[in-house]
């Protein structure tokens, strides 16, 4: 009887213990444990015996941006604390009228892009003379200006006098060319300013100075075409202030 009831114990025994005893031979049978993740949790589960252990490591942390949470590939939580960008410069391209730089995050690898359109141009200028005139082309966009080569002195004061405000084709106010300074250092930086109010057709282009006063005259005309004319002044400091149509 005692000895039924030993080997009772001992069976009972070895089905309680599920894989922790079965894992070691027991006669011609080992259990080998069959691990799957717990999905939110450091740990795993035997798909078998169900015995579970927890994962000793802690939150595996990443993130795909400096400037997002970062997120625990084990567990999915989440660490709100986000870091700052390390941008580098990587390119910088330029045309007349706009800017791309490009800029990479050594930390995360981000890249930024800054596009920015130019409220001037940046030409980079070719000059040639020849029969009285000068043609700057522009060796990036194309554009190309032609002017009588010969620089003219006027009286901005005198102009004042003979084109008054208040006398038809006369404006001196509400101009495209009005709020950004840049010096004005010869007739091609005069053109281009001046180009910003024209509103007629031309096929000639002159140019005149002012040196007591710093003002430039650019006349815009046609050939063999009376009245069709614009002529726009411009400050050393490349500003619009006249405007005066012809008749």
């Amino acid at each position: 009887m005692k000895k039924s009831i030993f080997a009772i114990c001992v069976i009972l025994l070895v089905l309680l213990s599920g894989c922790d005893v079965s894992e070691k031979s027991t006669g011609n049978t080992e259990h080998i444990h069959q691990w799957q993740e717990v999905s939110g949790e450091h740990a795993r589960i035997c798909t078998e015996c169900r015995e579970k252990q927890l994962k000793p490591e802690a939150c595996d942390f990443v993130r795909t941006s400096c400037d997002q949470p970062a997120v625990c590939r084990i567990c999915h939580a989440i660490n709100d604390e986000v870091e700052s960008h390390d941008w580098i410069l990587i390119s910088e391209n330029s045309d007349c009228w706009s800017t791309t730089i490009t800029y990479d995050c050594s930390k995360c690898n981000r890249e930024q892009v800054i596009h920015g359109d130019s409220a001037l141009p940046n030409h980079s200028w070719k000059e040639a003379t020849a029969d009285g005139k000068t043609a700057f082309s522009c060796t990036r966009c194309k554009e190309s200006i032609t002017f009588i080569a010969e620089i003219r002195e006027f009286s901005y004061a005198q102009d004042l006098e003979d084109y008054k405000i208040g006398d038809p084709g006369v404006k001196h106010e509400h101009f495209s060319n009005w709020d950004i300074e840049s010096e004005i250092t010869g007739a091609i930086d005069a053109i281009v300013r001046a180009k910003f109010e024209l509103t007629i057709e031309y096929d000639t282009i002159s140019v005149f100075y002012d040196k007591t006063s710093d003002m430039w005259r650019v006349d815009f005309w046609t050939l063999n075409l009376d009245g069709n004319s614009q002529s726009v002044y411009v400050n050393g400091n490349g500003l619009t202030c006249y405007v005066v149509y012809g008749e």
